[in-house]
């Protein structure tokens, strides 16, 4: 009983450990700095991720139409932008910090799944500061988007196949 405790609060202790980090690295003063060449209006959002991008972009906003970026990148960021009631750099970032620290938590888990606690940690501490890593979830570009929708296929397909195959290399 008392193993069984310990192993939960050691598991919840790192957690809450990659929380702080992803924090301090990822959403700490998130909207401090100023837009440079990230702004880029997805073609078709309609009514509300145009009015989004109105509002952050006014001189530019018919001159720069991209249709590269997801529906889902843009109607987070334009929920995001609703809940909060303004636009501006945090609340235009703040889908791709949150996406970032959930793929830094999914590398954790299926980690642990695979090999001990330790390996777990700093391979999600590993990811979560790499520069590439911080600097696509600090940016209003598309990569943390489509990064989290790969790494969480991935990540169920590696949770359904289970450690025995892997181990047994039964791919």
């Amino acid at each position: 009983m008392a193993r069984a405790s310990r192993s939960v609060y050691s598991e919840s202790r790192n957690i809450l450990f990659l929380l702080a980090v992803c924090f301090a690295l990822f959403l700490w003063k998130l909207g401090a700095s100023a837009f440079l060449r990230e702004r880029r209006t997805p073609r078709g959002t309609g009514c509300l991720g145009d009015a989004l991008y109105r509002e952050l972009d006014p001189p530019n906003y018919q001159r720069r139409i991209y249709s590269f970026q997801t529906a889902a990148f843009s109607l987070a960021r334009v929920l995001v932008a609703i809940v909060v009631g303004r636009v501006d750099e945090f609340t235009v970032r703040f889908p791709s910090a949150i996406l970032g620290t959930l793929d830094v938590l999914m590398t954790y888990y299926v980690a642990r799944r695979l090999w001990t606690r330790k390996a777990a940690l700093v391979a999600a501490v590993v990811l979560a500061t790499s520069f590439g890593w911080w600097q696509a979830a600090t940016i209003t570009q598309v990569d943390m988007t489509l990064t989290f929708s790969v790494s969480a296929a991935l990540m169920l397909f590696i949770s359904f196949i289970g450690r025995s195959a892997l181990a047994r290399r039964d791919l």
